[in-house]
């Protein structure tokens, strides 16, 4: 499965802009891109906004992140480096040890050292979303673009596994116009339909739950994370 490339035309250029993300991440970054085959962090970044804005759900596991401090955003983002687990095709195995309250057999040494720190690169969104982009990061309360994008890495590499959303061949101008022309009614649409960690936490709960409870079990996924990030750190320390 490809991902969709950047394009250009004459009459709508790229919208550029400037991401930063925690450094820390940075390295399995580049490990997922080879993994999804995606080439660059823009077709990456690109592909997991536009999935964002056609589901248009809470971001309730990685959005209360940005209340944290910097150093506890940081031991959480050591916990998903520390679960994820490339070329594998189950999605989703890490959340669902936390909904369980489990630990998966498969966790790697924390071996991430150095401080807190940010990366940049840029991304060359499509210009006909840039919109709706701007309307989405403001509604879930985010700073600007690079906390979107942010929450949306922490998300896909929480779930891990392979992409479904885009297909190959899509590559072309009238493709993509065609693609962005539909992320833009799904956006409007407003549907909201259920994600795969909507899927676990009900698989948690043994029953089907309204949006608003799943969106509370998640939120309750986020702490859990938290509590783990909290008690390796101080083991790291001891």
């Amino acid at each position: 499965m490809k991902a969709r490339a950047p394009h250009k035309t004459t009459r709508e250029p790229q919208w550029r802009s400037h991401v930063n993300y925690p450094g820390r991440l940075a390295t399995v970054i580049a490990e997922r891109i080879i993994e999804l085959e995606r080439g660059t962090f823009s077709i990456y970044a690109i592909e997991l906004v536009c999935y964002d804005l056609r589901k248009r759900r809470e971001h309730s596991i990685t959005g209360p992140l940005f209340q944290k401090s910097l150093e506890l955003q940081d031991a959480i983002d050591r916990q998903v480096i520390r679960n994820y687990r490339p070329f594998t095709r189950r999605r989703g195995e890490f959340i669902e040890s936390l909904v369980n309250d489990t630990i998966l057999n498969y966790v790697a040494p924390d071996s991430s050292d150095g401080l807190v720190s940010k990366e940049a690169e840029w991304v060359l969104f499509p210009p006909l979303l840039r919109e709706i982009i701007g309307l989405r990061w403001r509604e879930l309360g985010f700073s600007g673009i690079s906390q979107h994008v942010t929450s949306l890495i922490r998300y896909d590499l929480l779930l891990g596994g392979p992409h479904t959303f885009f297909r190959g061949g899509d590559c072309t101008p009238e493709m993509c116009r065609s693609l962005d022309l539909e992320t833009i009614k799904l956006f409007n649409l407003n549907y909201r339909p259920r994600t795969l960690a909507d899927h676990l936490v009900e698989q948690g709960a043994g029953r089907k739950l309204t949006r608003e409870e799943c969106d509370a079990e998640l939120r309750a996924v986020a702490e859990k994370l938290t509590r783990r990030a909290l008690e390796a750190r101080k083991l790291k320390h001891h």
